[in-house]
This record gives structure tokens, sequence and C-alpha cells, in this order.
């Protein structure tokens, strides 16, 4: 038996399961409210290895039940946020994940600062609790005449309002994979909804912003375009921008 091992900043390799118990080291980060909890995992990268037959099937595998008990700790949310800023430029991932486990409203102003600074891009989430303020705010940006959107606010936005349209679709992960599969493609067209109607929106208020503004908030909004889910939107004229680069045929 084989066991795939994702080590974070060495990539992935295979580690050989035998008779004694393997320990398989895993980047995990959950955050759990006071009280009691059980927690397991299960997943599916174990697989045989010893006949052509059977090589690339995945066996299901679930982990130890483990039962623990939180106690409150009043005040940690503001701890760990004035840590993680102090910390920022010393290492921005881990930063910016940290800062995503958090949904105080200090954090979400945190948040919002370093969309609009570009930071963070994908690694930065809102909670349900922030996504109101998240929106308001980004909105704002869009409609003021000379304020640049970046790339960054762009995706938070797309997935903000995707996860407040179809908050049936944030169930985390499911032992069920097929269920699962199914979740992943709804939220796919959710977010290729979300973004093409985004889309339309920010190009249409193109022409009311100063022209600063407008070229720099164009060009992240053709460049958020050509991220997964990839959307054909012409409203901004972003395929001939891309012809003029040399990025078009």
């Amino acid at each position: 038996m084989w066991c795939a091992v994702a080590h974070v900043g060495d990539g992935q390799r295979l580690q050989p399961l035998r008779s004694e118990p393997v320990i398989v080291p895993h980047c995990l980060s959950v955050r759990l409210k006071p009280g009691k909890h059980e927690l397991y995992v299960t997943a599916t990268q174990v697989f045989p290895w010893s006949t052509q037959e059977e090589s690339g099937k995945e066996l299901s595998t679930t982990s130890n039940i483990l039962r623990l008990d939180i106690a409150p700790d009043p005040g940690w949310q503001q701890r760990d946020l004035v840590r993680t800023m102090r910390d920022f430029d010393k290492n921005h991932t881990a930063s910016c994940r940290e800062l995503s486990s958090l949904d105080i409203p200090e954090a979400t102003t945190e948040k919002l600062k370093l969309l609009d600074r570009g930071h963070c891009g994908h690694m930065l989430s809102f909670f349900p609790t922030e996504y109101e303020t998240a929106q308001r705010t980004i909105e704002q940006w869009i409609y003021h005449p000379d304020h640049v959107v970046t790339d960054a606010a762009i995706d938070a936005l797309t997935t903000v309002r995707a996860s407040m349209g179809h908050p049936e679709l944030l169930t985390g992960w499911l032992d069920d994979p097929e269920e699962q599969q199914a979740i992943g493609r709804a939220w796919t067209t959710a977010l290729e909804t979300s973004k093409t109607a985004l889309a339309k929106e920010i190009c249409t208020t193109l022409a009311t912003k100063s022209r600063s503004a407008q070229v720099s908030t164009k060009k992240s909004m053709c460049e958020v375009l050509r991220w997964q889910p990839v959307v054909k939107e012409t409203a901004c004229g972003c395929q001939d921008t891309a012809k003029r680069d040399g990025l078009g045929r």
C-alpha cells in the first residue's frame, strides 16, 4: 500500500504503508468554538500498488475520533489579530490565512484594507457574518469615480456574492464522493454566474470613473476574467487589450 503525503513547501511524495502504524503529517487548520467536540478525518489518498489491476484505486480511510473540550478564551481573536498584522510583512501567506480565520469587525476592516491594496487575493476569505460589510464596501469602491478596484477585491466580491446566493453549497467536505463532486460542480456554476454579473456591472461603471481609475480597474477586471472559472466577457474590451498586448491570436 502507498499513501500520497502532502508536505507544505516540499510538494508531494509517496509513502509505503506496512503493518506498523504510520503517522501522516497533514496541514489541517480547524477553529472550534468553546464546548465539547468530536473530530475525525476521512481521506482517500491510500491506494493499492500490488497489481496492475488494482493500481490507482483509492481506498476510503478514516482516522480515530479525537474528543476535545474547548475552554472559553475571551479576546483571543483580538490578540491574534494584533499578532497577525504585526507579522504581516514577515510572512504574507501565513498572515493572510490566519486573518481569514477571524471574524470580528476589526478583522473584517483589516481584510478589506488588504484587498484594497491588492494583497492576499484568494487566500483571504470572509465568514457569513462579514458578507454584508464586505459586499457593501467593495461595491462602494466600484461606484466611486476615483477608486481603483483591485483584482483581489473583485475576486473576493465574486465569492461573497456566490456564497450569499447559495448558502446551501457551503457545506464543507462530505463523506460521499459523488455528492461532493455534485456540490463542487454547483459551486463552480455559482462562481461563474457571480463573476459574469459582476463583470457586466464593473464594465458598465468604468465610464463614470476618472481616467486613471478606469484604466487600472479595467486591467484588474480583465485579469480576473482569466482566472478559474474562466468567463468570456467583452464589455470591458479585454479581448482587444489582450491582442494589443500580444496575448491574443
